[in-house]
């Protein structure tokens, strides 16, 4: 009698402890989701403050030059050089950016061994954290070029008001932070949101596949980084948050344009 009470109660310990486990199981898997959510909050959160702190610069270069930054500078024989986001760096709100890079030859191409230094130094404000770690030297936040975008231009020749031209958005496929490669008005042809790519299809034995196995023709991605909503920076410098790509990329395409 005394080894089968014994008995009952190591079994009933064991119990008791598969108990507890499956209940912390069903918490973790309750909390998780919603744990998730709040960091793509905080993340879509810090993606617009940066889009603010690039906007500032944006304008600070315009209060200098009278014009906004062009999407790239060229050397003399049309060969493009360096991005704006290079053209900027003098007015990024963090010193240590301004500092950082004041070694950057201008007069040699991003992708000079002289620059090679500065590639993987990128400035925070870069970089859209729900695309890829702070560390990562490559950005989605493109500037929009081609004729009758704010690149280029001065505030005084746009036609529509700066908080209706757009000058930035997030879109990829993503590029070296430095190198002078953006988005075209012409790419607005090609270009896709990533409404439904991101889901697995039934009907293929794969199961799911990422936005880039889902566009072998690697077309633009519009709202690439974020689950359900993307960013814009207008010429005011304010942010504008578009949820589930409502907004069609046609309608987006003509507030990119300064008339």
């Amino acid at each position: 009698m005394w080894y089968q009470s014994i008995q009952f109660k190591r079994s009933f310990t064991i119990i008791e402890l598969l108990v507890v486990i499956a209940i912390i199981g069903i918490l973790i898997a309750t909390l998780l989701p919603h744990i998730s959510a709040s960091r793509e909050i905080n993340r879509c959160r810090t993606c617009i403050d940066r889009m603010k702190q690039i906007g500032i610069a944006l304008r600070q270069y315009h209060d200098v030059y009278k014009v906004f930054p062009p999407t790239s500078t060229f050397d003399a024989e049309g060969k493009p050089l360096h991005s704006w986001r290079t053209l900027i760096l003098p007015y990024l709100p963090d010193p240590e950016d301004k500092s950082k890079f004041e070694g950057i030859h201008m007069d040699k191409s991003w992708d000079h061994e002289l620059n090679e230094t500065f590639h993987n130094s990128m400035p925070r404000c870069f970089q859209c954290p729900s695309h890829a770690p702070d560390n990562t030297p490559i950005t989605i936040y493109k500037m929009i070029n081609g004729d009758k975008t704010a690149a280029g231009v001065s505030l005084s020749s746009m036609k529509r008001k700066p908080s209706e031209v757009v000058l930035l958005i997030e879109v990829g496929q993503p590029v070296a932070w430095m190198s002078p490669n953006d988005f075209s008005i012409e790419d607005f042809k090609n270009a896709i949101y990533p409404t439904g790519l991101e889901k697995p299809d039934p009907k293929e034995k794969e199961g799911y596949k990422t936005i880039e196995e889902r566009n072998p023709q690697k077309k633009p991605v519009i709202g690439y980084a974020h689950d359900k909503e993307f960013h814009v920076l207008f010429a005011d410098g304010t942010v504008k948050t578009y949820k589930n790509w409502k907004l069609s990329i046609s309608e987006l395409e003509k507030m990119c344009r300064i008339e």
